[in-house]
């Protein structure tokens, strides 16, 4: 069984990928969640790892920058 939401409090949008960087969902998953049926939240379930894993691979312009000295 699915917990309730994959909330884990860290509201931010990625810009790039469209996701909540805290749970992985997009901008209509969340504001639909409690409008879905189990089906459709197991559904999301099953990408969301990916979905973060995808953002975290993906280089950030702070992983680019070089130290000053």
């Amino acid at each position: 069984m699915w917990p309730a939401s994959p909330c884990v409090g860290v509201c931010v949008l990625d810009e790039g990928e469209g996701l909540c960087v805290g749970c992985g969902r997009t901008i209509a998953e969340i504001g639909n969640w409690l409008k879905f049926d189990d089906a459709e939240r197991a559904a999301v379930f099953t990408q969301l790892e990916s979905r973060l894993e995808k953002m975290k691979a993906r280089p950030t312009a702070i992983d680019g920058m070089d130290k000053r000295s």
